[in-house]
């Protein structure tokens, strides 16, 4: 027997239990971390059919090494995303809902990814795939918290200042985090947006812009319910026009925009009209080109462009 096997048997002859706890959601976490003074852990996973996502969990996550390392300072919740019927009936849908709510606010596009959390529930850092040992995860794990240490930090001298250099202490500290942790600081973002009243470091401007995506984006879904499951020319060129109109919104965030150019995109792809297919989704692309959503419209309208030119040389 082993280190880590004997180090398993005696844990349960003893009835000890693992030292890192397992909370059943991010709510039950959130209600009992800051008395337990822990981080969360939100593990992003598919624990019956991604490889990697299953080394993290059964040879890392739940390995008496990193127990031992992290056990008093962390707890894990699992949000799982099973492929597994029996699996994926088990879990109740407002729960599977509220998982894919935090997939999308973490951007997460492949699995395993980690979010790691404050005890106040505040996102510091993206760890993305697993590592080949407990060992090496760990060391991805410490230069993780270095990020928050450094938040810390300028959060604290930030309190010591006022107007434009306290604004810039708080930008500094938003700086030390993955961009997509950054939006959840909202009171941070709110007070650099109060004290940089001339806007040098231009939140106040991305402040508007994320209001006008949140209205415009709503308005956006109003209008493309009324298309769903109409395929008639007609009534394709109809989305086509009321989408052109739609487009004359004054200061259209350009992520907005550049859906709604897809939608035409896809549109005339419906008409087989490949020349304004491929057009509408190079203006997409073009709207908002560091978008998640600009790679695919790239790569499309690449490849109806070598369709339409082999169609061209028959």
């Amino acid at each position: 027997m082993n280190i880590k096997h004997a180090f398993i048997a005696l844990l349960a002859a003893t009835g000890c239990a693992w030292a890192v706890p397992h909370y059943e959601n991010l709510d039950k976490a959130l209600a009992q971390a800051p008395a337990e003074n822990r981080s969360i852990l939100l593990d992003f996973t598919g624990t019956d059919w991604c490889p990697a996502c299953i080394h993290l969990s059964n040879k890392i996550l739940n390995s008496p090494e990193f127990d031992a390392a992290v056990g008093s300072r962390y707890g894990i919740v699992t949000l799982d995303f099973p492929r597994t019927k029996k699996l994926l009936d088990a879990i109740p849908p407002q729960e599977m809902k509220a998982r894919e709510r935090l997939l999308n606010e973490y951007r997460v596009q492949g699995l395993p990814t980690v979010v790691l959390l404050d005890s106040a529930g505040l996102p510091y850092a993206v760890l993305v795939g697993s590592a080949e040992n407990t060992e090496q995860y760990l060391a991805r794990l410490k230069e993780a918290e270095a990020a928050r240490t450094a938040r810390d930090a300028a959060f604290a001298e930030a309190a010591t200042l006022s107007g434009e250099a306290k604004a810039r202490a708080l930008h500094k500290g938003l700086q030390a985090l993955p961009e997509v942790c950054r939006p959840k600081y909202t009171s941070v973002i709110e007070e650099i947006c109060k004290s940089d009243t001339e806007d040098t470091l231009g939140y106040i401007k991305s402040a508007r812009m994320a209001k006008l995506y949140v209205e415009q984006f709503e308005a956006f879904q109003q209008l493309t319910a009324t298309f769903v499951g109409k395929f008639d020319a007609p009534e394709l060129k109809d989305s086509i026009a009321k989408c052109e109109e739609f487009l004359k919104t004054p200061e259209l965030h350009p992520e907005v925009a550049q859906m709604c150019l897809g939608c035409m995109a896809d549109a005339y792809a419906l008409l087989h009209d490949l020349p304004n297919s491929i057009k509408y989704s190079r203006r997409a692309y073009e709207a908002a080109p560091n978008s998640r959503a600009a790679h695919r419209l790239r790569t499309n309208a690449e490849f109806q462009e070598k369709i339409l030119k082999e169609q061209s040389g028959k």
